[in-house]
């Protein structure tokens, strides 16, 4: 566990990824209340993390937080020492002291660097609470693919605009009838 809790110092990210939001492409900078930029790298082809992304996305201070849709680079490092392959398997944030870290003190990191959560960050990102979101990160992680299956958006309509199932039962049932 404690390989995933490990941050380690590297540069500011920088090459293939495409960030977004109004501060895309910034250089990490203090903000106005002195809280360094943090970088949330997320896989934006699921549809669950799109919208836990789009949430936090609209809290106040969102705006000092480079996004990076991981889904939308090409292969290899999408930041020095991150590669693509794994910041899909796990949420991954560089925190504003120029840290990654991934899993539960990934959401650790990217509470703090919002203000309506900072305090739950930063309660978080202590022993033994941070071991504790790792685990349940970890548990996530193993029905994660049945969670985005129930999220995942419905399968478009037929025309008529009733399910496939009820256009073949009411054709098949009454077929010729004329009222």
């Amino acid at each position: 566990m404690t390989d995933a809790l490990e941050a380690h110092e590297a540069p500011a990210p920088s090459g293939p990824a495409r960030r977004s939001g109004p501060a895309a492409g910034a250089a990490t900078v203090a903000s106005d209340d002195a809280v360094p930029r943090a970088t949330v790298f997320y896989d934006g082809a699921c549809p669950l993390c799109r919208r836990e992304i789009a949430f936090y996305r609209r809290r106040p201070g969102a705006d000092r937080v480079d996004w990076v849709d991981v889904s939308e680079t090409d292969g290899g490092d999408v930041a020095p020492g991150l590669s693509r392959a794994s910041a899909l398997g796990r949420f991954h944030v560089r925190d504003g002291d120029g840290r990654m870290v991934s899993g539960g003190a990934a959401f650790a990191a990217l509470w703090s660097a919002l203000p309506g959560f900072r305090i739950v960050g930063r309660v978080f990102r202590r022993r033994p609470l941070v071991w504790i979101l790792e685990g349940g990160y970890r548990m996530f992680l193993k029905i994660r693919p049945r969670v985005q299956a129930m999220v995942a958006p419905a399968p478009p309509r037929p025309e008529s605009g009733y399910p496939k199932w009820l256009v073949g039962e009411l054709r098949s049932d009454h077929a010729g009838e004329t009222g």
